[in-house]
């Protein structure tokens, strides 16, 4: 809504950096009102990097480009693009916890209430107070720390990622109202009502979720979270190594799958140029640093000697094949001070290489250095489970239809987490009141936002 306000006003700095520009809005302030400059050219004589990560991604440029021909800003990328982001939604389940209550790792959504019942009942930290245990935790405004996205995948495909759609065989359909999810949630409305989710799951931000992992004693079996880094102090090897990801639960119908990325994709721009920049050469050239391994090492890990340096002969990296070019000195994931934070982190994160690869791996895995290969891992073995849908690429819109879009879009998000929450919590009763709740998606023109976007999915792919 500021950066709106800021345009409209028509007060605006040459430059904006940061992840705000969606597709719909390169569409509306470059082809539709001009504000932002198209940059084909400046890219052309001045980005060696970008067309670096252009060559090994060709679909990228195409990506970029809006139906008017132009290209009016980068998006951001991580390190080449998949890693371990490509499943969001994980829940780390403490395996110590399991072993003190005699049970196994939990594969079905039956399995995974009695391992909860058993952690609250059974004084699973072992310290003799049985009513010091949270079952099972989570955070919101973060990356896919909601404790439902992950439980309700074992009643039906649901990736709230994506605007609350499903593609399959070139049809778009809406997974914010399917019988499938309305079993979910009584599920979890009843795992809620037993005591077995962290009522300030529903409320609490990441750094509310981690003050409950880095207690001194261990109080919580389980968090729902994209890395385990968001709950735990991984420089705690010990207490880190408690927690390992769980599979996709299988559900009472034989459902089981997760959403997977299988492809890497850029959409929306986290840099642009506006019409009031003066040198405009100069500032393609500052955003191109960030495309290329000196600048985004420097931004995303920090500074040679302190926070990284050359890897050992003969080590590699988390592929095991790949020879390792840097290796890190420490890893950090619970918020620094900003004295002490020397990291750019998703403020300049433009396309960049895949960097990650090029640090080595070796000794423990639970070792902060070998992080993100640890990270990876534990993707790896969700990607088998990946649900029968095919990932939802990028595609550009007519200015109408994106303003559009977009509205909805809005408008449904807030709708279906308010009403979800309500759900979970009793505020309404799944039974009685869902068919309230697909009245009010009706409302808000859910249909009608679905062929929307299938229109505009067979204008770019078919």
């Amino acid at each position: 809504d500021k950066l709106n306000m800021l345009l409209a006003s028509g007060d605006y700095p040459e430059i904006i950096i940061g992840s705000f520009f969606t597709n719909a809005d390169l569409v509306k302030y470059g082809t539709g009102e001009n504000i932002l400059i198209p940059l084909n050219d400046l890219i052309e004589e001045n980005c060696v990097n970008l067309k670096a990560r252009w060559e090994e991604n060709p679909q990228f440029k195409d990506m970029m480009t809006t139906p008017d021909g132009n290209i009016y800003g980068i998006p951001s990328l991580d390190s080449g693009g998949l890693g371990h982001g490509a499943v969001n939604y994980k829940v780390w389940m403490n395996n110590k916890w399991l072993e003190n209550v005699g049970m196994e790792v939990p594969e079905t959504t039956e399995e995974f209430r009695a391992v909860l019942e058993a952690f609250k009942e059974q004084d699973a930290n072992g310290n003799g107070d049985p009513n010091d245990e949270i079952p099972f935790s989570g955070a919101i405004g973060t990356w896919a720390a909601e404790v439902y996205p992950y439980l309700l995948n074992a009643f039906d495909y649901f990736d709230p990622s994506n605007g609350y759609l499903k593609l399959k065989n070139g049809e778009i359909t809406g997974t914010a109202g399917t019988d499938g999810i309305k079993e979910g949630l009584k599920y979890i409305a009843g795992l809620y009502a037993d005591g077995l989710i962290d009522p300030a799951a529903l409320t609490q931000d990441e750094s509310q979720l981690s003050a409950i992992g880095t207690k001194e004693e261990v109080i919580c079996g389980t968090a729902a979270c994209g890395h385990i880094g968001m709950f735990v102090d991984i420089s705690d090897i010990e207490r880190s190594r408690e927690y390992d990801n769980l599979l996709p639960l299988e559900g009472p119908d034989g459902y089981r799958g997760i959403p997977v990325q299988t492809e890497a994709v850029v959409q929306g721009a986290a840099f642009v140029i506006t019409d009031k920049c003066k040198h405009p050469e100069a500032a393609i050239k500052f955003a191109d640093m960030f495309c290329g391994d000196d600048w985004v090492i420097r931004s995303q890990v920090g500074i040679k000697g302190q926070q990284w340096d050359d890897a050992d002969e003969g080590t590699f990296g988390m592929d095991g094949v790949t020879p390792a070019i840097r290796k890190y000195l420490g890893m950090k994931t619970q918020n620094a001070t900003a004295a002490e934070d020397i990291k750019w982190h998703w403020t300049m994160r433009l396309i960049e290489p895949n960097w990650k690869k090029t640090f080595q791996v070796t000794g423990d895995i639970a070792d902060p250095s070998n992080y993100e290969a640890r990270l990876q891992q534990c993707t790896d073995k969700l990607v088998p489970y990946a649900a029968d849908a095919d990932y939802i690429p990028p595609f550009f819109l007519s200015v109408e239809d994106a303003t559009q879009i977009a509205s909805m879009k809005t408008a449904i998000d807030d709708y279906v987490k308010a009403s979800f929450i309500e759900f979970i919590t009793g505020a309404k009763d799944v039974d009685k009141d869902w068919d309230s709740y697909l009245a009010g998606l009706d409302k808000l023109q859910y249909k009608e936002y679905i062929a929307l976007n299938q229109k505009a999915y067979d204008e770019a792919y078919k």
